[in-house]
């Protein structure tokens, strides 16, 4: 009785955190033209904006707030992007220069509310990003990556990033991730 008592708690501990895992960012390739990062000397980053997004969504109740959470992350966006750019990007000996542009082309915050009162997943958001790649004019390459904001429940194991603000700090970082996996391949 004593091993199925310890089996069963085992498991009850153990499932909770094996569903934690977080998921590698994945990212869908919608323009392939063949280029070669090697050809590109540097890498610069051009806009990173929400407009037409944001456009569309002029008529909701809380537009000033989420017109707020968009700048926020497209800011945060670039100033990562033009980290990777300076520090990170391997120019190859080519002497053309790689413009990057990413557009933010749906966003959903979450539901605070759903996240506290229902919790398993309920209130999380979403964010897509296209990230284009130019030479010159020319969109040489791009991709498309939806990232999970994950609001976490309060009480439980401790987790109480309710707000989400945990989750879109690694947004950022897990584009530039693809980025570089993006131009590792190319």
């Amino acid at each position: 009785m004593k091993k199925m008592l310890l089996l069963a708690l085992a498991l009850g501990c153990a499932l909770p955190l094996q569903a934690r895992k977080k998921k590698a960012p994945k990212m869908e390739i919608l323009e392939d033209r063949g280029f070669k990062s090697s050809e590109y000397g540097a890498m610069v980053v051009g806009k990173v904006d929400g407009e037409e997004f944001l456009e569309s969504k002029k008529s909701i109740k809380h537009y000033d707030e989420v017109a707020e959470q968009v700048d926020d992350m497209n800011l945060t966006l670039k100033a990562h992007l033009e980290k990777y750019a300076k520090k990170e990007f391997m120019p190859g000996k080519g002497a053309k220069t790689l413009k990057v542009k990413a557009i933010l082309t749906d966003f959903n915050a979450g539901s605070t509310a759903a996240a506290v009162w229902v919790g398993a997943g309920a209130g999380n958001g979403k964010v897509t990003y296209e990230i284009h790649f130019f030479d010159g004019k020319k969109d040489v390459g791009s991709f498309e990556t939806t990232q999970r904001i994950s609001r976490t429940q309060h009480g439980g194991w401790g987790r109480q990033d309710i707000t989400g603000s945990e989750s879109k700090a690694k947004i950022p970082k897990d584009i530039v991730d693809l980025v570089d996996e993006f131009l590792a391949n190319h």
